[in-house]
């Protein structure tokens, strides 16, 4: 479609010389980019990339703030030049030639004079600047230290601290890689507290009791306490602790509040993982105004009864 649309252009133009256009046919390589984004390996680069896009309009405003800073010390440090070369210009170009021409050449317009000033920011050699300003006056030496100062302390920091915040913020990853680590962390711990309750169950029956549990528990630098409280489930009690499982996992998983199936234990334990969540709070309190309706229904339902046994 892209070569089409040369050869209709280049026909329809008149004479009008268009094969520079051809050049724009490196911007194909930005398909290349959504490989960055697929695959996994380049994570890093896909951070680093969104961190720059990211940036670019935070950079254009740099520029612009840099440019208001350049244009206002550039227009006093030019008026200063200016004033002292119409006063003694003939004198300076006669005794000191050399620097009567570095000073046109570097405050001798306010172009001149915001390109020296860029210059002074990005690494030249400041007392060259500083030396010329001091010959015109020790006023506007002070003002160029001034600038120094105040360029090199609080205009880098700033815009070190817009840039390092937007790269923080965009440095969050996305809901799918969020998405995958949470699952990923999710896997790891219950194939690491499956192997920790697989070896309690020294008879490979698949079943676990109260008095293995809190025997492992109680252990001195046991893997099964450190595993239970990087879940946020710091047991106090193995046998409220079963109970509370046997209440989550029902009938099938528990054959009563002193033994529970391995896979199933592992499961409720990650239903438990965390605090609890507005959602989880939510669902009690439902489950308890169905209940309050359902126990005053009932109540209900036993006067009515109590009422026609009286009549009878």
């Amino acid at each position: 479609a892209y070569e089409q649309a040369i050869v209709l252009l280049s026909t329809n133009g008149a004479g009008v010389n268009l094969s520079f256009m051809r050049t724009m046919r490196i911007l194909k390589i930005a398909k290349l980019l959504r490989v960055v984004k697929v695959l996994k390996f380049f994570t890093e680069l896909r951070l680093i990339m969104n961190s720059v896009i990211g940036s670019l309009i935070s950079m254009f405003w740099s520029f612009v703030m840099l440019a208001m800073i350049f244009l206002i010390f550039g227009l006093v440090f030019v008026q200063g030049c200016s004033s002292y070369l119409s006063e003694h210009g003939d004198w300076l170009l006669m005794q000191q030639p050399a620097n009567h021409e570095m000073l046109l050449e570097s405050f001798g317009s306010v172009q001149a004079g915001m390109l020296s000033l860029f210059k002074t920011a990005t690494g030249v050699d400041w007392l060259v600047y500083f030396d010329l300003l001091v010959l015109v006056g020790n006023m506007y030496g002070a003002a160029f230290i001034t600038f120094i100062g105040f360029y090199q302390i609080a205009v880098i920091n700033i815009l070190t601290g817009i840039f390092v915040d937007s790269a923080l913020k965009l440095a969050v990853p996305d809901r799918d890689a969020r998405a995958l680590s949470l699952k990923k962390e999710d896997e790891a711990a219950r194939e690491e507290l499956f192997v920790l309750l697989s070896e309690i169950d020294t008879m490979n029956t698949g079943i676990i009791n109260v008095e293995d549990f809190a025997h492992n528990l109680k252990k001195k630098n046991g893997k099964l306490q450190a595993q239970m409280t990087l879940l946020g489930l710091p047991v106090d009690s193995a046998a409220d602790f079963f109970r509370v499982v046997s209440v989550l996992c029902g009938d099938e998983s528990m054959s009563n509040e002193e033994e529970a199936n391995i896979q199933a234990f592992v499961e409720c334990c990650l239903r438990l993982k965390g605090t609890a969540a507005n959602l989880h709070l939510q669902c009690v309190a439902g489950d308890l105004v169905h209940m309050s309706v359902m126990l005053q229904q009932q109540m209900d339902l036993c006067e009515m009864l109590a009422e026609k046994l009286e009549r009878q």
